[in-house]
């Protein structure tokens, strides 16, 4: 019995270095992936990215990655289905919601990035981010230009923001 439960333990602990060994090598991926993303290589972070889901189609990380990918290219879709994979896996992951919401925000989908963006304050009230492109939202949607046009000059403050820059732009031509 004391050879058996020897030779137990030596196979699980080798079984365990192995899955560390492999975590190590996803994460060293992982890292790499992001770290090619922020240069703006995209296209190679996608490819590294690809490779983990192949090899692990349930890291929810990957799909996450992979979806903030897409979304840097401009691939709302892509990435919409990408972070929709992530949220089967793991749908108590609060970020999740918050980047399907902004995808559908850089899409020009408000009602949809409304939902999502309500769902992930609701389900976790300290998501500030979240909070923030929800405001995003109301003020493409139209939503925040009235109290801003009654602040008259002082709403210029707000337009630090890229972001408020464009929809700004995209009210007044509609308006126009």
């Amino acid at each position: 019995m004391k050879k058996f439960t020897s030779g137990f333990l030596i196979s699980f602990y080798m079984i365990f270095l192995s899955s560390i060994a492999h975590a190590g090598e996803t994460s060293a991926l992982m890292n790499r992936a992001i770290q090619l993303s922020i240069k703006g290589e995209h296209e190679k972070a996608r490819l590294i990215i690809l490779e983990i889901i192949k090899k692990e189609p349930d890291n929810m990380y990957a799909h996450n990655n992979f979806g903030m990918i897409l979304l840097s290219q401009g691939k709302y879709d892509g990435a919409i289905t990408s972070f929709q994979n992530a949220l089967k896996i793991n749908p108590n992951f609060p970020i999740l919601l918050n980047n399907i919401g902004k995808a559908y925000k850089h899409k020009g989908n408000y009602p949809q990035a409304e939902l999502y963006l309500k769902k992930a304050i609701k389900n976790f009230p300290d998501l500030e981010i979240a909070k923030a492109n929800l405001g995003e939202v109301f003020f493409c949607r139209n939503a925040m230009m009235r109290p801003l046009f009654t602040l008259k000059g002082q709403w210029k403050c707000f337009l630090s923001m890229p972001i408020i820059i464009i929809c700004s732009v995209k009210l007044m031509r509609q308006k126009t």
